[in-house]
């Protein structure tokens, strides 16, 4: 685990290296720069801090309803939207999938301490809120509600460690042990058949006649 972190670390210091050269430098973002990136939006990343600083209960309100109101968006998503939100599973095949997903990643023979996953719920946590308060600073208007539509992209990094912690969580259960093989296969089949069927939406969106 140590490992990876230097190494994520690492790849992150060289490739912000070349991202200056898409993305504004922050010494050159002004008040103008603010406006244009959101036009209509009164983008004032000093006097939003001001805001929570002086209304934290308010602004904590705000947080926490968009964080609850943008869930069903973001895990679908995830793993059930293809370009721009123009082409989607629906929503019970995407519950279907998440749960899959989440029962054969718990099968797989992971072992973490209490502490271990308890670090990467907090470093998860951690990176999930500097996120959409990064985006509160930078995109939102000043007292303004938090913006709550936000694609999974932006949170990869969050579902790896969620992952990570559900891994090995169900490898005490005998009874699924036993039939593990079993339940790996119709799992990978199960996903195959899913992404068929994203195929099909893919090519009826693109390429049938008359779309």
């Amino acid at each position: 685990m140590g490992l990876n972190l230097v190494l994520n670390l690492l790849l992150i210091k060289i490739w912000s290296s070349h991202l200056h050269q898409l993305i504004y430098p922050f010494a050159d973002i002004t008040k103008n720069t603010y406006q244009d990136l959101h036009p209509g939006y009164n983008v004032n990343p000093d006097l939003q801090v001001q805001y929570i600083l002086n209304q934290p209960i308010e602004f904590l309100e705000k947080f926490i309803s968009a964080t609850f109101s943008s869930y069903s968006h973001t895990n679908q998503s995830y793993i059930a939207t293809f370009g721009w939100e123009l082409i989607r599973l629906p929503e019970k095949v995407t519950i279907v999938f998440l749960i899959l997903l989440v029962i054969l990643v718990a099968l797989q023979p992971i072992r973490w301490t209490r502490v271990d996953r308890g670090l990467m719920l907090l470093i998860a946590h951690g990176m999930t809120s500097l996120f959409l308060l990064s985006t509160y600073l930078h995109w939102d208007s000043v007292g303004g509600e938090v913006t709550d539509i936000h694609t999974a992209k932006y949170y990869l990094a969050t579902y790896a460690l969620i992952m990570l912690v559900l891994g090995g969580s169900l490898t005490q259960w005998k009874i699924l042990l036993n039939q593990k093989s079993y339940i790996e296969t119709a799992l990978k089949w199960s996903f195959v058949g899913i992404w068929i069927y994203f195929l099909i939406l893919i090519y009826k969106r693109y390429y049938s006649i008359g779309i």
